[in-house]
């Protein structure tokens, strides 16, 4: 079963040149595959100058917290869910969607503690930079062999 890191740290990595993209304001997600009922889609979470993004096991217990909230699906316990987990760059239309709900339900519970308000929210991802790199997506195991602090690196490529 899952058990969600302290601390996850994941390095946004040039495939080709095997160097750091070092590009603020990418968003990713955290897929978590559900054994019964819907997957949990963990985030936003955002690159910071150096392409790097820090989440810590609180966030991810508030965002999982968050989506129970909102009540659109059926959902079992974030325990319940496969230790495996997908890390993902989003795509443009991934983007779009992700803009479309957060202007309707906006900022929910302690995600304020994330994100501030609705506004400043819609604001950041707005001003996203994904449009420079490649989608992509990393598949991990969180389960209890995985260690308190776990660093990835998250292949993709630049845009040309």
């Amino acid at each position: 079963m899952l058990k969600f890191p302290n601390k996850v740290k994941i390095k946004i990595i040039d495939e080709l040149a095997r160097s750091p993209i070092r590009i603020k304001n990418i968003i990713i997600f955290v897929h978590l595959f559900a054994v019964k009922k819907n997957d949990y889609y963990l985030g936003p979470f955002f690159s910071d100058i150096n392409g790097e993004i820090e989440i810590n096991r609180d966030m991810l217990a508030i965002l999982a917290e968050a989506e129970l909230q909102t009540g659109i699906m059926d959902y079992k316990s974030v325990n319940e869910c496969s230790s495996l987990a997908e890390i993902n760059i989003l795509s443009r239309e991934e983007i779009e969607n992700l803009v479309k709900g957060r202007s309707l339900w906006g900022v929910i519970g302690r995600e304020k503690e994330l994100y501030g308000t609705k506004e400043e929210l819609l604001n950041k991802i707005n001003n996203n930079n994904n449009y420079l790199v490649l989608p992509c997506s990393l598949r991990v195991n969180w389960d209890n062999s995985v260690a308190s602090v776990v660093s990835y690196d998250l292949l993709t490529s630049r845009r040309k």
